[in-house]
C-alpha cells in the first residue's frame, strides 16, 4: 500500500495511492473511474495508524484487535517538495510469531512428555529400587533389634539390589547360627561346670556312704542267719532292710559312675552289630510295658570310631528314658545316620513329652520326673557327660506334632 502525505492539500493528505487488497493501481487515476470512492489513511484503525506514521516516518503499527501488524517507511519521491509517500506493509500480526509459536508448543510437548517420563521412571525406580532397599533396611532393622527369625526379603527385580538382598540374608542367617552355637556352647560350658562342680560333691558323699552301707548289708546278713526260723516277721524287716540298702547302694554306684567320668576309649566300631545288643537287652523291658522298639540303619555296613561300652551306656539310658515314657501299645524308633564326619543316634517316642519348665532341667543331677522307685535322676547327666567327652552333643525336645 502506498499513501500521499501532502500536509498543504487536504484533499490529497492521507490519499492511498495503491491498495493491492482493493484494486487501486498508479494507473487508474480516481477522475477516470467516478464511482470509486477515495480511501483515505485516515479511516484506518480510528486515524491511530495515521498520526502514529506522520509522527514516527517509519516503524511498525500494531492493530487495535491485535490481528494485523503495519510496518511503514516515508519515502520523498519529489525533490524540493514537502509531498511524501508512505509505503507501507500489511500482514497477519502472527506471521512472524507463528514458526515461534510452534517451537513453543513443541517445548511445551517436550516438556510435558519428559515430565510423564521422569514421574514413570521415578515410579519404577521405587518399585525396583526405592521399596526393595526400604524393606531391606526395616528387615535390618526389626534384626538389630533382636528378631533373628525376621528373613530379609529377595524379591527385587533388579541384579544389583537382589545381590544386595542376598548378601544381607546370607550376613543375618550367619550371625543367627553363629549366636545359636554360641548359646548352645555357653549353655555346654555352664552344664560341664555344673556337673564338674556336682561331680566332686558326689564322689566325696559316695564314698563316705558306701563305707557304713556295706557295714549295713553285712549286718543283714548276719542277722539273717541268726534268726530263727519262725521269725518271719523280723525276716521280712531284715528283707525289706536290705532291699532298700541294696537300692541306696545303686544310686552310690551312679553318684560314683557320674563323678569319675573316664576319658573314652575310641576304636572302630561296626554300628549294626554294636547297636543290636543294647537293644536286645532292653526288649524284656519293652515287652514288659507293651512297648514295640523298632530299629533303622540308613547304612548297614557303617563304621564309627567312639568307645563302644561308654556309648552303649547312652543308648541304654536313653530307650530305658523312652520305654518309661511310652504308654501302653507305643513304639520306640531307633535311628542310626552315619555322616561322613559324625555319627547320629535318634530315639523317638511317642510319650506326651516333657513340660517345658522342666525340659532345661533334665540334664541337671538328680533331676527326674520318674516315681522314686524307677529313676535316681542321673542317667542323662552321666550320658551328657559321656557324649560331650567324646566331643558330641545331646539334644532333647519334644516332637512337633505333641
Amino acid at each position: 500500500m502506498v499513501i500521499e502525505h501532502d500536509p498543504g492539500n487536504p484533499q490529497r493528505d492521507g490519499l492511498v495511492l495503491y491498495n493491492d487488497q482493493t484494486g487501486r493501481l498508479f494507473v487508474t487515476p480516481e477522475e477516470s473511474n467516478p464511482n470509486t470512492n477515495p480511501q483515505y489513511a485516515q479511516t484506518i484503525d480510528h486515524g491511530l495508524f495515521w498520526q502514529k506514521a506522520v509522527a514516527l516516518s517509519n516503524g511498525v503499527y500494531l492493530s487495535q484487535n491485535k490481528k494485523t501488524r503495519t510496518y511503514f517507511q516515508e519515502y520523498h519521491p519529489y525533490p524540493y517538495s514537502l509531498v511524501s509517500w508512505f509505503i507501507m506493509l500489511k500482514m497477519p500480526a502472527d506471521v512472524t510469531s507463528a514458526p515461534f509459536q510452534d517451537i513453543h508448543h513443541s517445548l511445551w510437548g517436550f516438556t510435558l512428555l519428559a515430565l510423564g517420563i521422569s514421574l514413570l521412571l521415578a515410579g519404577l525406580g521405587a518399585r525396583y529400587f526405592s521399596r526393595p532397599i526400604a524393606r531391606l533396611g526395616l528387615s535390618l532393622k526389626h534384626f538389630a533389634d533382636g528378631n533373628p527369625h525376621e528373613i530379609i526379603p529377595v524379591d527385587s527385580r533388579t541384579t544389583e539390589v537382589r545381590q544386595l538382598q542376598q548378601s544381607f540374608r546370607y550376613l543375618t542367617e550367619h550371625l543367627t547360627e553363629e549366636a545359636r552355637k554360641r548359646q548352645t556352647a555357653e549353655r555346654q560350658m555352664l552344664q560341664q561346670a555344673k556337673l564338674a562342680s556336682i561331680g566332686e560333691m558326689a564322689a566325696g558323699i559316695g564314698h563316705e556312704i558306701n563305707n557304713p552301707l556295706n557295714n549295713i548289708l553285712t549286718l543283714t546278713r548276719l542277722l539273717e542267719r541268726q534268726l530263727p526260723p519262725d521269725k518271719t516277721e523280723l525276716r521280712t524287716d531284715l528283707e525289706d532292710l536290705r532291699a532298700e540298702a541294696l537300692r541306696v547302694g545303686h544310686i552310690v554306684r551312679g553318684v560314683m559312675n557320674f563323678a569319675r567320668q573316664l576319658p573314652p576309649d575310641h576304636q572302630p566300631t561296626p554300628i549294626t552289630q554294636w547297636l543290636l545288643d543294647p537293644i536286645d537287652r532292653l526288649q524284656p523291658e519293652a515287652m514288659e510295658a507293651d512297648v514295640f522298639l523298632n530299629l533303622l540303619l540308613d547304612d548297614q555296613d557303617c563304621v564309627a570310631s567312639f568307645d563302644p561300652n561308654q556309648i552303649g551306656q547312652v543308648v541304654l539310658n536313653l530307650v530305658r528314658n523312652a520305654i518309661h515314657a511310652s504308654p501302653p501299645m507305643g513304639e520306640i524308633t531307633i535311628t542310626a545316620r552315619c555322616k561322613p564326619d559324625s555319627f547320629e543316634i535318634e530315639v523317638l517316642d511317642n510319650g506326651k513329652g516333657i513340660e517345658p519348665e522342666a525340659l532345661d532341667k533334665v540334664f541337671d543331677p538328680f533331676f527326674t520326673t520318674k516315681s522314686v522307685d524307677k529313676g535316681t535322676g542321673l542317667g542323662l547327666s552321666i550320658s551328657l557327660g559321656i557324649v560331650q567327652y567324646h566331643g558330641g552333643t545331646l539334644e532333647i525336645e519334644n516332637r512337633q506334632d505333641r
